[in-house]
């Protein structure tokens, strides 16, 4: 059996992956406490994950790794917050949420366009890469952001609904779709070893 290592100290992200994998023929791992955290200095959420994956490989060069990046992107802040989604800015994620509200101002809502996106890393202990991404569009709501729900709480889906309070889209959000087409990957490699 294979030994999978999730790339991320993040629990909740941590679980997430994990539950994709589970009913693969695999050993799904969470990484070691002496494997110190990846600055994430990618330009883009796929540099992003392939950093989290090679650093984690020189701890485990025998396991699968598996490594996610995400965020927000709003096109009338130049694709800001971007791949610094999570830490442009100390606080929480209601904070840094209304932080974009606050960025973004009184724009009209054709000027609040914004997009989620995830990237997902699979690097195989053969040398293999796969990468996989998903994405999900919608609007930026004029606020206030609804406690405890960051992001989620500010972006408006296509159909009205925020994405925090969509139930049936959470199932098939930006990470998701990674991580479904990640899975085909595993899945792939899995019947030629």
């Amino acid at each position: 059996m294979h030994k999978l290592v999730i790339a991320t100290w993040n629990k909740e992200k941590r679980d997430e992956l994990s539950r994709y994998f589970q009913q693969m023929d695999v050993s799904i791992q969470s990484l070691r406490g002496d494997i110190p955290d990846v600055k994430e200095t990618g330009a883009t959420f796929i540099e992003n994950a392939r950093l989290k994956a090679e650093a984690v490989r020189q701890y485990e060069p025998t396991a699968i790794i598996v490594a996610e990046d995400s965020g927000l992107c709003v096109d009338a802040l130049d694709g800001f917050p971007n791949v610094r989604t999570a830490r442009f800015m100390e606080g929480t994620d209601d904070e840094r949420a209304a932080k974009v509200l606050q960025r973004l101002g009184d724009r009209p809502m054709s000027e609040r366009t914004a997009v989620f996106q995830s990237a997902v890393v699979i690097l195989f202990p053969d040398g293999l890469m796969r990468t996989a991404v998903g994405k999900i569009e919608g609007w930026i709501t004029y606020g206030p952001v609804k406690d405890g729900q960051g992001y989620g709480g500010i972006f408006i889906l296509c159909d009205e609904q925020l994405l925090a309070e969509n139930i049936q889209m959470a199932r098939c959000n930006h990470r998701s779709q990674a991580i479904r087409q990640a899975v085909y990957y595993m899945e792939e490699w899995l019947v030629t070893v």
